[in-house]
């Protein structure tokens, strides 16, 4: 291990791992409740909800960069970016909150108003304490064995999250109505978090102290710079290939997340009960305990064959296997669903070889950039999922799905093994394409003496 390097324990990297936690919980409740509670639950109208959702979406992805940088400059300056942290332990659970209980009998605006401020909320806590808080991964001087591993801690308390998530909800589901059960659920979910959030702030702190002091002073925020950085980040190879391979594979699992529950409703007439209980808790246990394995290859290989290979299985399974299953839950299904998993946690390294470029970035030019990188990671996944989802309302309407009805007829639900099947497979095959165009230096790199 180069002598510029400096080791984490395993339990610094679990602890400061638990806000990946909290934050992976908010998002998968908000990802398959809010849309449904609003529109189908409380009865807001489907178009005021999409304006609402997607105003706060175009601030969400902006915000990160925006803040990302941000977090840089109070570095330079003397500050840490553990103060932004502070913001987004109050905002989100106060966020998440907010957003699932709404006034009784509101109308229409009033519904929207609360939606959009309670969302904007939830989104601004979410980047104040997410993009510092992955950027700090970055400003650690570490091995590429301990890049890997603190990657995968990551990946896996992220997934603890979901399953957090889908328990609580489980658990809550026999209020008076459903409607009351998603709020009852919020709430228990956003105690949850907060504590989770508390609870990586240590290593946090722990992991700033051991971060290489800045060697170049610069004024606290400067629009006109952040404007310059942008091409010039931009217009490097490893920033792009990344970029454009993490971008693909977000679109893919955004499309396979809004269409998980339609096909398993209508083409394998499996209830969604046993799809969240069941095949999703599968998945879900599975890239959890592939995250191991997944660190062992990449100790031996590198990370880039070990990612490249990992998408392209799941690519090649989801394009030849998903069409063609038959309707029924058996072991067959839960087979599938393992694989899946399995393939799917390699996905994780692809976040390590980001974090080596922006660290190695940093070092060359003398200047704290991991949190703009960062910020602009975060915003294109988010700009990713929103396309996702916009491309699933397309696409779902191009195979004539009626929304609302029980039944769909045949040439829906052969569209529907289609779009799950080979549309989903597909985008996840170019994401893995892409990962074969990393220079050389980019493959394997380790930090920099």
């Amino acid at each position: 291990m180069p002598a510029s390097t400096v080791r984490l324990s395993h339990r610094r990297q679990a602890t400061y791992s638990l806000g990946e936690s909290g934050i992976a919980a908010t998002e998968i409740f908000v990802q398959l409740f809010l849309y449904e509670y609003y529109v189908a639950l409380i009865g807001l109208s489907p178009i005021k909800a999409g304006l609402a959702f997607a105003l706060a979406a175009v601030w969400d992805a902006l915000s990160d960069p925006l803040l990302g940088y941000w977090s840089d400059r109070r570095r330079q300056t003397g500050g840490s970016r553990t103060a932004f942290l502070w913001a987004g332990v109050l905002l989100i659970p106060l966020g998440l909150a907010a957003t699932f209980q709404t006034p009784p009998e509101a109308g229409q605006w009033t519904l929207f108003a609360q939606l959009l401020s309670a969302y904007l909320l939830l989104n601004t806590g979410t980047t104040c304490f997410a993009v510092p808080h992955l950027s700090l991964a970055a400003d650690v001087p570490l091995s590429q064995t301990g890049r890997n591993r603190l990657f995968g801690w990551r990946f896996l308390l992220s997934n603890v999250g979901i399953i957090l998530a889908l328990v609580i909800n489980a658990t809550w589901a026999q209020s008076a109505t459903l409607a009351q059960s998603r709020q009852s659920a919020s709430l228990i979910l956003s105690a949850c978090v907060a504590l989770l959030l508390v609870g990586c702030l240590p290593a946090c702190y722990a992991l700033q102290r051991q971060s290489p002091p800045e060697k170049t002073k610069r004024s606290p925020f400067a629009l006109s710079d952040f404007a310059a950085l942008l091409p010039r980040i931009a217009s490097q190879r490893v920033f792009q290939v990344l970029f454009i391979a993490f971008c693909l594979a977000a679109i893919a699992r955004a499309l396979n997340a809004s269409l998980a529950l339609l096909y398993y409703r209508y083409c394998l007439e499996i209830t969604d009960e046993s799809f969240i209980n069941g095949i999703l808790l599968v998945f879900v246990v599975t890239l959890m305990a592939a995250v191991p394995l997944w660190l062992w290859i990449a100790r031996r290989l590198g990370r880039r064959r070990p990612a490249f290979f990992g998408i392209l299985a799941l690519a090649l399974m989801t394009l030849l296997v998903y069409p063609n299953l038959d309707p029924g839950i058996g072991a067959g299904l839960y087979a599938v669903s393992l694989f899946a998993g399995l393939c799917a946690a390699a996905v994780f390294l692809m976040e390590a070889l980001f974090a080596d470029h922006c660290h190695n970035q940093s070092q060359a030019s003398g200047e704290n950039r991991e949190g703009l990188y960062f910020g602009l990671w975060r915003m294109a996944y988010k700009l990713a999922r929103a396309l996702g989802l916009l491309l699933t309302g397309f696409l779902l309407q191009w195979v004539g799905f009626r929304e609302g009805s029980a039944e769909q007829s045949s040439e829906t639900i052969e569209g529907l093994y289609f779009l799950f099947g080979p549309v989903v497979g597909l985008i996840f095959l170019a994401s893995a394409i892409s990962l074969l165009f990393l220079t050389k230096e980019a493959k394997d790199s380790s930090v920099s003496s």
